[in-house]
């Protein structure tokens, strides 16, 4: 019984860490992608301020070329992305012009393979 005790010991003392690394990025929101109807705008539900926006494409894969980020005061941040982002990908984190709050983010795409339709998450810390 105290073998088996001690074993446990270290992954109880790892697990808090690995979680806190991943939880430095909160979703803003998502929505799932219709083929043929490029850009995509995900809304974010209630003004957040970041610092730092990425997108993440779940459930299959997508060509994106840009992502035109439109803060609360109405100004817009347009970023190139120009890569393919696969289930469980994202694009590289994208430092904004400041800490503002972010209204939307809208994205243009093309379809890459077949399959079901993706899903969009857009992510900021």
């Amino acid at each position: 019984m105290r073998l088996l005790l001690a074993s446990a010991i270290p992954l109880l003392m790892v697990a808090p860490l690995s979680h806190a690394q991943s939880s430095r990025w909160s979703t803003l929101g998502s929505a799932r992608i219709v083929p043929g109807r490029s850009p995509a705008t995900i809304f974010v539900s209630g003004p957040q301020r970041a610092r730092e926006v990425r997108l993440c494409i779940d459930h299959g894969s997508l060509w994106v070329s840009e992502l035109w980020i439109e803060y609360l005061r109405g100004t817009h941040q347009r970023v190139r992305v120009s890569r393919t982002l696969s289930h469980g990908i994202c694009s590289f984190a994208t430092r904004l012009r400041r800490d503002q709050a972010i209204r939307s983010v809208r994205f243009s795409f093309g379809r890459q393979g077949g399959g079901t339709r993706p899903w969009a998450r857009v992510q900021a810390r």
